[in-house]
């Protein structure tokens, strides 16, 4: 039987090579959409900059605001290139979105954004979120020479063994919450 993993990443690829995907002109200013990017699966749609305001996690459980331009951006005599697909429609965005954010409203948009992408998986049942999430702990913990994978941490948790105080504390540190931690022992 396939896991969800690897059915996520045979999506990814799927849609990676095709071409049906949603083209700029049918995109609505300010809306959400299901996207395939490089860096999450949800984003909003400003036209003006012909990209998508994403919640992006690179290094620890410390998501940021990230644009991402869409596929068929004209990038000739820029430096970057577009990396987005938008699949389908997901909703208007609640709020106004302002050039400049403060750290209070960029929150609001990152919990509202990484919400939408738990309730649109590119593959029913797979969280993407969890898994961009993981990875950016991860790669945070491999960074600072940790030597106790997370894996091995929830194992510790899930088996009441004598360790769990301090898996659960290393867990805490490279950045998972207690809910987090209860999702991942407990899907």
């Amino acid at each position: 039987m396939m896991s969800l993993r690897t059915k996520f990443y045979i999506a990814i690829d799927a849609i990676t090579d095709s071409k049906d995907y949603l083209k700029i002109e049918e995109l609505k200013n300010t809306y959400a959409y299901k996207i395939c990017a490089r860096n999450a699966y949800v984003g909003i749609w400003i036209a003006k900059d012909q990209s998508f305001i994403i919640s992006r996690y690179k290094v620890g459980n410390h998501p940021y605001l990230f644009n991402e331009y869409h596929w068929d951006i004209d990038t000739e005599g820029h430096f970057f290139t577009g990396t987005v697909k938008p699949l389908e429609l997901v909703e208007p965005c609640p709020f106004e979105l302002k050039s400049e954010v403060s750290s209070t409203d960029e929150q609001v948009i990152i919990d509202y954004l990484n919400q939408l992408e738990e309730k649109h998986p590119i593959v029913e049942g797979f969280n993407s979120l969890q898994h961009r999430k993981e990875s950016a702990i991860t790669f945070a913990r491999r960074l600072s020479g940790d030597r106790f994978s997370n894996e091995q941490l929830f194992a510790m948790i899930k088996t009441d063994s004598s360790n769990k105080n301090a898996a659960l504390e290393l867990l805490k540190k490279r950045g998972y919450s207690l809910e987090d931690i209860e999702t991942h022992i407990n899907p």
